[in-house]
């Protein structure tokens, strides 16, 4: 039996049994939404990440809702959320590639896409001038209250860091000695 556009009926509904299964597969594995889970923009910044887990980690924490298992769930989903988007480097892999790009990570695979080098510069994602390498770890002694690391708090450090710039022109050398080459024969020069 075929419909108006000649097409057997039978390959319609496979087909879109085929589609439905498609969209199935695609959500599962879409994995969880972080941002979605802790109620903040995509373009959030730190401070704003650490005060929605903060306010989120109160109300969903098991000692709260004991005998809760949803919100248990909730409160393990929460953590992980804020694992990942509180450390600039897992969350531009989970930017990217999402949580699978984070499994992959852990499992060693690096998060590498391999479609990334191709189409990387054609749609703007490449970010490979974004590398930067970092200098050695600075430790610094604060003094903080009890009160703040209870409770948390932001305080801003400041220190004096040495950065040398390359100079434009010629530098002069006042020395006493002078460089001269001389022929040594058979192609040697000193």
């Amino acid at each position: 039996e075929e419909d108006i556009f000649g097409i057997p009926k039978m390959l319609n509904i496979f087909n879109a049994a085929l589609i439905l299964l498609f969209l199935l597969f695609t959500i599962i594995e879409c994995g969880r939404d972080f941002y979605k889970i802790l109620g903040v923009p995509k373009n959030a910044n730190q401070n704003q990440i650490k005060k929605a887990y903060r306010k989120l980690a109160k109300e969903l924490h098991p000692d709260r809702n004991q005998g809760d298992e949803s919100s248990n769930e909730k409160f393990q989903d929460l953590g992980a959320a804020y694992e990942v988007l509180s450390d600039p480097k897992l969350r531009k892999i989970y930017d990217r590639s999402g949580e699978e790009g984070l499994n992959r990570q852990q499992q060693g695979g690096g998060g590498h896409d391999p479609f990334s080098s191709f189409f990387g510069d054609f749609f703007g994602g490449n970010d490979q001038e974004e590398t930067v390498n970092k200098g050695a770890d600075v430790n610094v002694d604060l003094w903080v209250t009890l009160d703040e690391v209870y409770n948390g708090a932001i305080i801003n450090v400041r220190r004096v860091k040495s950065v040398y710039k390359e100079t434009s022109g010629y530098r002069q050398c006042n020395c006493r000695y002078e460089m001269k080459t001389q022929n040594m024969g058979g192609g040697r020069f000193q």
